[in-house]
């Protein structure tokens, strides 16, 4: 056997073929039956417990989410509200309370099924999105706060609330050291949620999806489920006990039931799909009469053919075989010669195109990597050119000499921040808010530079903060914008730097209300960064032209930098770039 094991594709084959052949003849009946019938009744198990698993994840990323809106109870303005609510400071502790009770309805909205979310103390009192009131039952719910560390979230079994609404109770304890009681967060959240989840599960026309808690004590279950009342004894008879996933048959009136289970390593929760067995055994007997027949007729042509289809397949596939070895040893060089039109052949074409991509693209990298980091450099160089470090030191010392301490510290932690961000440890792309923090900064020291001389905005819309880019690309805009544009004028400078989503492109923008640039020489600029016109000095538009390759390296000939009039004077820079995040995020190229 293990000869048989360790042989070629084509003995496996033919051995393979030929064995498939004969044994139906010879387990032909009652074997072949029990067969199907095994064969149907794993695959049922199988799929009822993908079902019941991904219930569970369903849930436990619904309640996930829950408790991640509990980590809220480190808010600024929870803990200051809990701190001036202890020291009886009420007047002071409405802006917290007014954003405190904001933030829960938010969270309502974010969330459908939150029917309130509330903060209660230790003696009792309770405020949330329901109002204030005093809990009289909350000296047994602080046991349970206490009995546990404090960064673990409570799962309370489901109950009625306040409204007569069937909810659960998820709470985490809040034991702050500025805070002289235990107090806690907790969110009632609808069970309804749980139906939509459940509902559309199709475990059989008579099978059907319940929940249980810790206990055994059912807390969901479908219309339908008219044997539930039996399931508690299932579960107690099979004295499953810890157990944390299982399956098994029980008969309930009669009828044989299969039974998977799984247990909530987050809630607790025990979630159990029962399927009725003899819905397995539909259509046994046909199959069972169909095989027979097929098996009868092909066995003999099946058995004839072997050997000589599988002599075709093999060869072919083995010379590919060799191939793929020589390229896993990054040998990108030899090419399959195989012949014919079939679909060996075509995979075989297809090999040899994938080889030569393969090494051209391996060249394209090294050479694109080694470009992008020049081009990197180049732009941290002009970024800490000698004047620009010259010029904010000899700022420094005037603010010392002048005893504006803080201003100094301040300039001094700003261009700290500066270099840091330029180096991002030695990341090509970076988050767009990184982005915006490093121009931010750099736009501060120059103001500190040039005495307030101009005032300046950021507006990022929220959904792009996380998107990235490539790093250095809004500094440059920034410095052409206060150096040809603002400083030429007599009028306090305005700069702006927006950012927002245009279809499925992210779109970066640098206004100012400068002197702005004629059209002609406008028109040459763009020409130039589309790539329509070369410069006669390497060092003309050095900046936006260092901005705009490396976007087009990074991304696309399809993305870059462009110039534009501003309205109303000045000149906006125009970035376009596409919508890419990390593996958290939910917008990708």
């Amino acid at each position: 056997m293990k000869k048989i094991i360790a042989s070629s594709m084509k003995v496996k084959l033919i051995i393979c073929i030929t064995t498939i052949s004969i044994v139906p003849i010879m387990i032909l009946g009652y074997i072949s039956y029990q067969f199907y019938i095994k064969n149907l009744q794993e695959n049922t198990i199988l799929y009822s417990a993908e079902v019941i698993a991904r219930v569970d994840k369903t849930i436990e990323t619904y309640v996930s989410d829950i408790i991640n809106i509990l980590n809220f109870r480190n808010d600024y303005y929870l803990l200051h509200y809990l701190k001036l609510t202890e020291a009886g400071n009420i007047d002071n502790n409405r802006k917290y309370t007014v954003r405190m009770l904001e933030q829960f309805n938010q969270y309502k909205m974010m969330k459908t099924d939150l029917e309130d979310i509330r903060i209660v103390m230790e003696n009792g009192y309770t405020i949330g999105s329901m109002g204030q009131y005093w809990d009289d039952q909350s000296d047994a719910f602080f046991k349970l706060i206490k009995d546990k560390p404090t960064d673990e979230a409570i799962i309370m079994a489901p109950h009625q609330n306040l409204l007569n609404e069937n909810v659960f109770t998820i709470c985490k304890g809040i034991n702050a050291s500025s805070l002289h009681q235990l107090s806690a967060i907790c969110i009632d959240v609808n069970t309804e949620f749980l139906n939509r989840i459940v509902k559309d599960i199709n475990m059989g026309a008579r099978g059907y999806v319940y929940l249980t808690d810790d206990q055994g004590k059912v807390i969901y279950q479908p219309v339908r489920s008219d044997h539930l009342r039996h399931h508690k004894v299932i579960i107690d008879h099979k004295k499953l006990g810890n157990d944390e996933s299982g399956s098994f048959i029980h008969t309930i009136q009669n009828q044989e039931y299969i039974v998977t289970f799984i247990a909530s390593s987050l809630t607790g929760w025990r979630i159990v799909g029962v399927s009725l067995e003899s819905e397995l055994a539909k259509g046994v007997d046909r199959i069972r009469s169909i095989t027979v027949l097929v098996i009868a007729i092909c066995i003999v042509a099946v058995i004839l053919i072997s050997i000589y289809m599988t002599n075709r397949m093999t060869k072919p596939i083995k010379a590919l075989q060799e191939l793929a070895s020589t390229a896993a040893d990054k040998n990108f060089t030899d090419h399959a010669t195989v012949q014919g039109r079939d679909e060996i052949g075509y995979l075989a074409l297809s090999f040899n195109r994938m080889i030569t991509r393969i090494r051209e693209l391996m060249d394209q990298i090294v050479e694109d990597k080694d470009h992008i980091r020049k081009m990197e450099i180049k732009a941290m160089q002009e970024m800490i050119k000698p004047h620009f470090v010259y010029n904010t030191l000899d700022s420094i010392i005037g603010l010392l000499e002048s005893n504006r301490i803080d201003d100094a510290l301040d300039m001094i932690e700003a261009l700290g921040k500066l270099f840091r961000t330029s180096l991002s440890h030695g990341k090509e792309m970076i988050p767009i808010h990184e982005e915006v923090d490093h121009v931010l900064t750099y736009i501060r020291i120059q103001q500190f530079r040039f005495f307030n001389k101009f005032d300046y905005g950021a507006n990022i819309d929220s959904s792009i903060r996380t998107c990235q880019t490539v790093k250095l690309i809004l500094q440059p805009l920034v410095e052409n914008s206060i150096y040809h544009g603002i400083r030429g004028i007599e009028s306090r400078g305005r700069i702006e730097i927006k950012g927002y989503q245009q279809a499925e492109h992210l779109v970066l923008e640098v206004l100012d209300n400068g002197a702005g640039i004629e059209n002609t020489r406008l028109r040459h600029i763009n020409h130039v960064l589309a790539g329509r016109t070369s410069v006669t000095d390497a060092s003309d538009y050095f900046g936006i032209r260092n901005v705009n390759e490396r976007i087009k390296l990074a991304f696309g000939s399809e993305f870059g930098l462009m110039l534009e009039q501003a309205p109303g004077g000045g000149t906006k820079a125009v970035v376009r770039l596409p919508l890419t995040k990390d593996s958290n995020g939910g917008i990708h190229l």
